[in-house]
């Protein structure tokens, strides 16, 4: 009896925690600069970080670029800080970079990030960009920039912007914008969440977040077998630790707690799609803890650590499916911030979650 518990106990691992090839390694080079503030990973394979500077003007800040998986780094904008990068529908770019002693600004890429036009919308001395947004529309399509002073809005990709804070309290710092496939905006801030089913017009306040926590991060999650997309579910990460979700039936109005992570900020949010297998690669970057990562949050995370220094400052996450010869995979990336002069670190995760039947005999 119990030999047959333990060899049921064993095949449910294999099956509910995904695998890898190895702990997470550093990227071959190392990014100018003090610290990772953003990473983006592009279907074409490139990665894009927007680092921090260290010891101003010792070692710039700005945005950096690899097309070789790390291997090599470009220094396409050198500034006093990089602090966000977004790809829109489009595959344009946009960045809020801070070329001192100019205000901080949003500035946009045709060309894949290999080099930057604007500003085209610059905050006011004392102000900063920590979160950008961009939703189709014809013949114009609207802006979103997260300030310290709430949300910027432009209807006219770009070419103005105006305040779009009609119900957002006025002393709020929007550290991250999403926009759903039907259109719904999400604002993550200082003073919890809010929601605009009007491109900004008016905001809606959510329910069911702790009063005393910030909100720093959003992702949606879409359901693979819907070929349209609809109905995702909508993540926050907090300051304090938190990680909540709510649904687009409810118009993301309401929240329920899915996993709290021993009170360090969630600094990113990932989510992978490996179609093939059906299977959605959840990551959570938490600061001085690490990386934990899930493919059913209901069912709880796994930190994953190997490879990484210890109590690692993790400030970005993100990835991509890969298909490799022996069946689909999650590559995840890291950024980490340490506040150093080789401070921006990157670090690269292989996840294989395919499942591999190891006997066809019943146990």
């Amino acid at each position: 009896m119990k030999a047959s518990f333990l060899m049921i106990l064993l095949i449910m691992v294999v099956y509910s925690n995904p695998g890898f090839t190895q702990g997470w390694v550093q990227t071959s080079a190392t990014p100018i600069g003090g610290g990772v503030t953003d990473l983006l990973v592009r279907e074409n394979g490139d990665i894009l970080a927007t680092v921090g500077s260290f010891n101003w003007p010792g070692v710039a800040g700005g945005v950096r670029k690899s097309t070789d998986e790390g291997q090599t780094w470009q220094n396409v904008a050198s500034a006093f800080n990089g602090r966000t990068i977004e790809e829109a529908f489009d595959g344009n770019l946009y960045a809020s970079i801070w070329f001192y002693p100019q205000n901080e600004g949003l500035y946009r890429s045709t060309n894949g990030g290999d080099s930057w036009t604007g500003p085209i919308y610059s905050v006011p001395s004392g102000n900063n960009i920590f979160s950008i947004a961009v939703k189709p529309g014809s013949p114009n399509y609207s802006i979103f920039a997260g300030t310290r002073n709430g949300v910027m809005r432009s209807t006219d990709s770009g070419a103005s912007f105006q305040s779009s804070n009609n119900g957002i309290p006025a002393n709020s710092w929007v550290r991250d914008l999403e926009i759903d496939t039907s259109g719904i905006i999400a604002a993550a801030t200082t003073n919890g969440v809010f929601i605009s089913t009007n491109n900004g017009d008016t905001w809606e306040t959510t329910t069911g977040l702790s009063a005393s926590d910030t909100t720093v991060t959003l992702i949606y999650e879409y359901d693979i077998g819907n070929s349209d997309f609809n109905f995702p579910k909508l993540f926050v990460g907090t300051a304090g630790g938190s990680l909540y979700e709510s649904f687009q039936e409810n118009l993301y109005l309401s929240w329920t707690l899915a996993a709290i992570f021993d009170d360090g900020e969630l600094a990113g949010l990932a989510i992978i799609y490996l179609t093939d297998q059906n299977i959605k690669m959840h990551g959570v970057a938490v600061f001085n803890k690490g990386v934990y990562t899930s493919t059913d949050p209901q069912q709880g995370f796994n930190q994953q650590n190997e490879g990484l220094p210890q109590n690692p400052k993790v400030s970005a996450i993100s990835g991509e499916a890969i298909q490799p010869r022996t069946g689909e995979a999650a590559e995840m990336y890291v950024g980490l911030y340490e506040n150093t002069s080789t401070g921006a670190k990157i670090y690269k995760r292989t996840f294989v979650v395919g499942v591999e039947n190891i006997s066809s005999e019943n146990p």
